[in-house]
C-alpha cells in the first residue's frame, strides 16, 4: 500500500499530465459543435487583420457587460463588420451575434429580423450557441412584429432539442417562450410559468444590463397580448396567415 507522500506524488503526476495535455489540445486548432478552442482563433488572427479589431470588440463588449452597460449604450462602430465574400469567420460571426443582440436591446426588430435571417442562410462561422441563440431571437422578433403562422412553425421547427434542454434556464429561452406562450399560443398559466423562471434566473445572472434588456422585451410582449385582447373582446392574438 502507498504511502501518503506517495498517492500526493501520485496525484500531482496525474494532474500534471493532465494540464499537459489539456494544453496540447487546445492548441490544435479545432471547432466543436458550440465554441472554437485557443488554437482555433489564434488561427483566424494570423490569418486576417481584421481578425484583431474583432476580438478587441468582443473583449470590450464583454467588459463593459460586466459592468452593467447594455449593448445599445455601446459605441456602434464596436459591431461593424466587413464583408467576407462567402468566407466563414468564426471572431467576425461573434461581432454579427452581437449586433444582432445590440438590435434587439434597441428594439429594431425588423432590421434584427432581417440580420438574423441573412446570418441563419449563409456560411458565416456562426457556432451552434451562437446560432440557436439568434433563432430564438427571430422568434421573437416574429411574434413581436408580424406573428406570421407559417413563419413560426418553420422557426419553432428548427429548434435544437438538446440545446433547449441545456439553455431551458437562460434569459433569453425563458423571454422568447413567454412570448411564444402569449402571443402564438395565448396561454396566460404557461407565461406565468415562464415568467416565474425567469424571475429566478434573473436573480442569478451575472449581468444587469442585459437583465434590464430582457425585462424590456417580456414587457413588450405583454402589451402587446393585452392590446390584442382589448381590440379583440378578451380574445388573444392569433398569428395570421402569410397571405393575410
Amino acid at each position: 500500500m502507498l504511502e501518503p507522500p506517495a498517492i500526493a506524488a501520485v496525484i500531482l503526476l496525474v494532474l500534471s499530465l493532465a494540464g499537459w495535455v489539456n494544453a496540447l489540445l487546445n492548441g490544435i486548432p479545432y471547432m466543436s459543435a458550440q465554441l472554437p478552442n485557443d488554437g482555433y482563433e489564434y488561427r483566424e488572427l494570423s490569418r486576417d487583420n481584421s481578425a484583431l479589431r474583432y476580438l478587441w470588440a468582443q473583449l470590450k463588449v464583454n467588459q463593459l457587460q460586466t459592468e452593467g452597460v447594455r449593448l445599445k449604450d455601446m459605441p456602434p462602430e464596436w459591431f461593424v463588420v466587413q464583408p467576407t465574400e462567402g468566407k466563414a469567420d468564426t471572431l467576425a460571426s461573434t461581432i454579427e451575434v452581437f449586433a444582432c443582440n445590440r438590435l434587439m436591446d434597441r428594439h429594431a426588430f425588423g432590421e434584427a429580423s432581417e440580420r438574423i435571417d441573412r446570418l441563419l442562410q449563409e456560411d458565416t462561422g456562426l457556432v451552434n450557441l451562437h446560432r440557436n441563440q439568434l433563432l430564438y431571437d427571430r422568434i421573437y422578433c416574429e411574434l413581436i412584429g408580424p406573428n406570421c403562422v407559417e413563419t413560426l412553425a418553420t422557426r419553432v421547427g428548427q429548434r435544437d432539442e438538446k440545446f433547449d434542454k441545456a439553455m431551458k434556464r437562460h434569459l433569453f429561452v425563458l423571454r422568447t417562450d413567454y412570448a411564444y406562450a402569449l402571443l402564438a399560443k395565448g396561454d396566460e398559466t404557461a407565461a406565468q410559468g415562464f415568467l416565474a423562471e425567469f424571475d429566478k434566473s434573473a436573480r442569478l445572472h451575472p449581468y444587469a444590463g442585459d437583465v434590464e434588456s430582457e425585462r424590456e422585451l417580456l414587457a413588450l410582449a405583454q402589451q402587446k397580448y393585452k392590446r390584442a385582447r382589448a381590440a379583440d373582446r378578451g380574445e388573444t392574438e392569433k398569428p395570421r396567415k402569410a397571405d393575410d
